[in-house]
């Protein structure tokens, strides 16, 4: 989840890709930590969220649960939709984990790195060229 720091950080990374005086490519820098930021955080949520799953025994309230209602007493939203969503959780970390190609700039390329290896690494910063 979302903490303080993080949140800072993100404000402050959005706030310098919005700085008008700065280089277009520092923009994009500053969004692109800012975005790296929000789905690491998405990533460790839906993590959460599974561990939770598997641990209070959600599938079992899920098969024992009537259409329509919810989970338990405590619950409000239908069954169908604590499933939809849970599908939905699965097929993202699935996506995580999955080679990512893509089409850019009108050609293809294909990544040795999963979705999950790129938001969770350093980005390669540039060394600078050192004059003669």
């Amino acid at each position: 989840m979302i903490d303080r720091d993080t949140q800072r950080q993100i404000e402050s990374l959005w706030r310098q890709s919005r700085t008008t005086t700065s280089t277009p490519a520092a923009r994009l820098e500053a969004m692109i930590h800012a975005y790296l930021l929000m789905m690491r955080s998405v990533v460790d949520g839906i993590a959460a969220v599974q561990q939770f799953w598997d641990n209070a025994g959600l599938l079992e309230a899920l098969a024992a649960a009537e259409a329509g209602q919810p989970l338990d007493s405590g619950g409000q939203l239908t069954k169908e939709s604590v499933q939809e969503y849970q599908v939905l959780f699965l097929a993202f970390r699935e996506w995580l984990s999955t080679a990512t190609e893509a089409t850019f700039a009108g050609q293809t390329i294909t990544l040795e790195k999963t979705p999950l290896q790129l938001i969770t690494q350093q980005p390669q910063v540039a060394q600078p060229v050192v004059g003669d």
